[in-house]
């Protein structure tokens, strides 16, 4: 059953979707009104609501053997692990936006292995990022060239950084950015254990409820009919 609760949790959820907008604005948005949307925020919330009631009374956790976690942790390493680098930024654009010419972006190189050598030369690299960095910090609190890193295969800097062992030091460079970058530190097994074995744990959970799901739906009192046309009229706007 839909609770005040779930009501509420779905009306909040509507209200700041809507903002300003009229209800026609918000159709036209979002491809379905408001109330329908809410409607299935409530459902979906209360789906939820079931699966943890379901899962609290019926699942028995399973206990992980530490050649299960550290297999899980060998073959997905870069899922758990973080690394720690220091680095220099370049832009190859202006302040515009606008790319730089080919001999501006030439000269930035040179620049970047100046500084680089500066470094491998044993200058501390806090005051070479303090130097040659065109990076702005984003708040008062900001650490500008230090950052904790997770994986990314989209990301040259990131991927060079995990492939790197600590101490590793270079020029990589990307469409718009020119980087000098040094690995300080990452984590190893040791570190993520208790991340991996949770992650262990989740997977086993969802695999369960799935399992039980899969049951029901050969039950045809638990058959349950799609409605295409509000299926259909969500978009990935409402997750933006």
């Amino acid at each position: 059953k839909v609770d005040s609760e779930i009501k509420n949790q779905a009306a909040t959820k509507i209200s700041a979707l809507k903002g300003q907008m009229t209800e026609q604005q918000f159709r036209a948005y979002y491809n379905i009104g408001s109330r329908e949307l809410q409607s299935i925020y409530e459902k979906s919330a209360l789906i939820d609501k079931f699966k943890n009631k379901y899962l609290e009374d019926e699942y028995k956790a399973k206990e992980f053997t530490e050649d299960e976690i550290k297999a899980e942790y060998d073959k997905n390493k870069d899922a758990y692990d973080k690394v720690d680098i220091s680095y220099i930024t370049f832009f190859k654009f202006n302040d515009q936006g606008s790319m730089l010419t080919d001999q501006e972006i030439e000269a930035k190189k040179k620049t970047a292995e100046e500084a680089l050598e500066k470094i491998k030369q044993g200058e501390p690299i806090t005051k070479v990022i303090s130097q040659y960095t065109e990076e702005e910090p984003a708040s008062e609190d900001d650490t500008v060239g230090k950052e904790t890193l997770s994986y990314n295969e989209n990301s040259t800097l990131i991927k060079w950084a995990f492939e790197n062992e600590i101490g590793a030091l270079d020029i990589i460079e990307t469409d718009y950015v020119i980087y000098v970058a040094q690995v300080d530190g990452r984590t190893d097994y040791e570190d993520v254990k208790a991340d991996v074995k949770s992650s262990l744990e989740y997977q086993d959970r969802e695999k369960f409820y799935e399992s039980a799901i899969d049951s029901w739906g050969l039950e045809p009192r638990y058959n349950i009919i799609m409605n295409t046309r509000v299926y259909d009229s969500i978009t990935y706007k409402n997750y933006k």
